[in-house]
């Protein structure tokens, strides 16, 4: 996963676009705590088992409300790719 979000970071940056960061998955995409990935959170996370976003199972992501919170949150942040 790590070597996946390196991936990610390196072409948005040469393509000059924002990377958003949401740890441990769903809940904070419900609750919208994020952060802006920069090329420097990148470096050397290849060799890191895991992911760096340390996930975790939301039960709210299986319900209608928190669908619809998540999708409210990525609309509003202009996000249109998750």
């Amino acid at each position: 996963m790590n070597a996946c979000i390196r991936s990610t970071e390196l072409t948005a940056e040469h393509y000059e676009l924002e990377v958003m960061a949401y740890k441990h998955d769903y809940n904070e995409l419900i609750e919208q705590e994020y952060k802006l990935l920069v090329p420097s959170d990148a470096i050397n996370i290849i060799q890191r088992g895991g992911t760096i976003f340390k996930t975790r199972r939301c039960e709210d992501s299986h319900t209608k409300l928190g669908g619809i919170a998540a999708v409210s949150n990525l609309h509003n942040l202009h996000i249109d790719i998750l």
